[in-house]
């Protein structure tokens, strides 16, 4: 169909800007084979030759490199620079962010996407233990020249270079070219479950929502968000997959499936148009080698009484107003300012608070503040 071939014109268009992106490379030259050597990851950096023959600039803007040690449980032979080139290549740049040296030691939990176009997620788990997408942070901060570098004990997404890929891998692909429109989605099952349950050998269908029907739920400046209850959104996502391999062009009018997580769906065919549970489908597949990936314009299962049941049982997931004042950029500093300044006793730490530039330090949310009589 028309649709298919934009669909596919427009991952095309993604995948050469992509490359393009590549093609722009941190510069490593302060990087000494004798600190590689050391930390224990010169394996690592010894596959960067892959490069060699492509025509790359080194960029001057700071960089991060997640460089996984050479015991890491996936080993690359040297053979692999010959015969997988391209997967080695996209497998480096995923291990690199280019632009920022991301500070880990910030104690909450961070996202944040690699040169290559894949998403990782950064967790504190317990014992102060950092996990990057599954690989554990061994070192959190070793700076070299305009740089930093972040020791793991394994690769970040190990499973690309096996040669049976699995649905989960091809959907995250296809996705990642595709995020400007699809990253809601992406960010959200990134921090899910739901991944754990598509095994390597079976067929899937993904019906995702557009970035615009996430949207839609989000409250304008503050109020409840349904998507920050982690089990409903898990048990949301998971009724987004189904087990088999459906295409468009052979749903039939009323035809029905059960999703990964036990709700039903039902499909009408009609002359408008076809739709999921009666939300519009949009017109086209994208196949994958083990599944089919459609987009829908609306968040199945979602509606206004499901959420209001939601929030009843949540009240302590409401995001306080948007504060002008004293720290924009800040929302969680000037909150708990705010809070603390109507009580005298506080009124020490308030004045601290007032003059210490904490705000490039704790910009974003998820912190706790202890504070002391």
């Amino acid at each position: 169909t028309s649709h298919r071939r934009a669909m596919r014109a427009v991952i095309a268009l993604c995948l050469c800007i992509h490359l393009l992106e590549a093609s722009l490379l941190p510069n490593t030259t302060g990087i000494e084979g004798e600190l590689t050597a050391k930390l224990g990851v010169d394996h690592f950096f010894s596959l960067w030759i892959v490069f060699n023959n492509d025509e790359v600039s080194m960029s001057d803007k700071p960089f991060t490199i997640l460089a996984p040690r050479n015991n890491a449980s996936l080993f690359i032979p040297q053979d692999k620079l010959k015969s997988h080139p391209e997967a080695i290549k996209k497998l480096l740049l995923d291990h690199v962010v280019l632009g920022q040296k991301l500070d880990l030691d910030i104690g909450a939990d961070l996202s944040f996407t690699t040169l290559g176009g894949r998403t990782v997620n950064v967790r504190n788990k317990q014992a102060g233990a950092l996990v990057a997408n599954g690989a554990q942070v061994t070192n959190p901060k070793v700076d070299v020249t305009n740089g930093r570098l972040i020791i793991l004990d394994n690769y970040l997404f190990p499973d690309d270079l096996t040669e049976d890929h699995s649905f989960l891998q091809d959907m995250t692909e296809v996705l990642s070219f595709l995020q400007s429109g699809v990253r809601v989605f992406q960010r959200l099952l990134a921090r899910s479950n739901v991944t754990k349950l598509l095994r390597q050998d079976e067929v899937y269908t993904v019906f995702v929502p557009t970035d615009r029907a996430f949207q839609r739920w989000h409250p304008i400046d503050w109020g409840f968000y349904p998507f920050s209850v982690p089990e409903f959104t898990d048990k949301i996502l998971t009724n987004h997959f189904v087990n088999a391999n459906i295409r468009q062009d052979q749903i039939r009018d009323g035809q029905t499936f059960k999703m990964l997580g036990g709700l039903d769906v039902v499909f009408q065919n009609k002359s408008t148009g076809l739709t999921i549970n009666g939300v519009e489908l949009v017109k086209g597949d994208t196949p994958v080698a083990k599944g089919n990936i459609m987009f829908v314009s609306e968040v199945l299962f979602v509606n206004d009484s499901v959420v209001q049941q939601l929030h009843d049982k949540n009240r302590d997931k409401e995001t306080p107003p948007l504060l002008p004042f004293p720290w924009f950029g800040a929302q969680f500093l000037s909150h708990a300012f705010l809070a603390l300044e109507r009580t005298p006793k506080f009124s020490h730490i308030t004045r601290f608070l007032n003059v210490a530039d904490l705000m490039p330090h704790i910009s974003g949310a998820g912190y706790t503040f202890f504070r002391t009589n």
